[in-house]
């Protein structure tokens, strides 16, 4: 019997080691393909965005069945955000120099590095433990490897520059305490600050494999609470003058 067991777990191991191999090389071909995508003339580039965004996130998707939706809420929640902070004059000259669109298409991959995470710890149902929570982390520097391949292959251009920014520092907070880099306050870039709001306002209210939703009136003062803390004062400021509308979101109304 003990060694039914051993020869059981040898098989588990080596499946698990067979299925973390074959993400590696989806992702490397993945990193590859888009890069060969992004080097084509700007035209070419735009024809192929929404295709190339698309497969990305349905090949994600495959892995985390939220991704999909939280894309989309993600985005809608950024250009309410984006909008309202033109509006009050709130880092105003920064984002009016964004080409918007490039900057919502970039969202598309702040999450890209999932691919790297075990399906046993992505799909978990439950709270992670301390050594899963340090793996899980690691989806943010998978992702901006991939992205500073596409870079080094590729010309330069708006939606890479936001990609970078937003996949390496969504994760970051207000009081210097995130990851991966520990920034704190202005030193993180603006458009990581704002993924920020976007991404932990849709974790709350979503379920989740690991959790019920959460009623959109306790997520508004989560998030509010997190003013100075986790997040950027200012810009919760302007999210307390959206809070209705992101829940509109979430209901199916996007709200213009």
């Amino acid at each position: 019997m003990c060694h039914r067991r051993i020869e059981r777990r040898v098989v588990l191991t080596q499946a698990a080691d067979s299925s973390s191999q074959k993400h590696k090389n989806q992702l490397k071909r993945l990193s590859e393909n888009l890069a060969g995508l992004m080097a084509r003339t700007p035209a070419q580039t735009v024809n192929l965005q929404s295709a190339v965004h698309k497969a990305v996130v349905d090949w994600i998707g495959a892995r985390d069945d939220v991704t999909g939706g939280h894309v989309a809420r993600t985005q809608a929640f950024l250009r309410l955000l984006i909008n309202q902070m033109i509006e009050d004059g709130v880092y105003a000259d920064e984002a009016l120099a964004w080409d918007l669109d490039s900057l919502l298409s970039s969202v598309r991959l702040h999450d890209i590095g999932k691919v790297a995470i075990k399906d046993a710890i992505l799909d978990k149902n439950g709270p992670l433990t301390p050594k899963e929570y340090k793996i899980i982390k690691r989806h943010v520097s998978a992702g901006m490897k991939v992205i500073r391949k596409i870079r080094g292959n590729a010309d330069e251009n708006e939606f890479l520059h936001h990609s970078n920014l937003i996949t390496g520092s969504h994760h970051e907070r207000w009081d210097g305490s995130g990851y991966p880099l520990g920034l704190k306050g202005l030193d993180i870039p603006l458009e990581g600050r704002l993924m920020a709001i976007a991404d932990v306002y849709d974790a709350l209210i979503s379920r989740r494999c690991y959790k019920e939703p959460i009623g959109a009136d306790e997520v508004r003062r989560a998030i509010e609470s997190g003013a100075g803390t986790q997040f950027d004062p200012a810009l919760i400021a302007v999210f307390s003058k959206l809070a209705d509308k992101f829940a509109d979101i979430v209901d199916g109304v996007c709200a213009s």
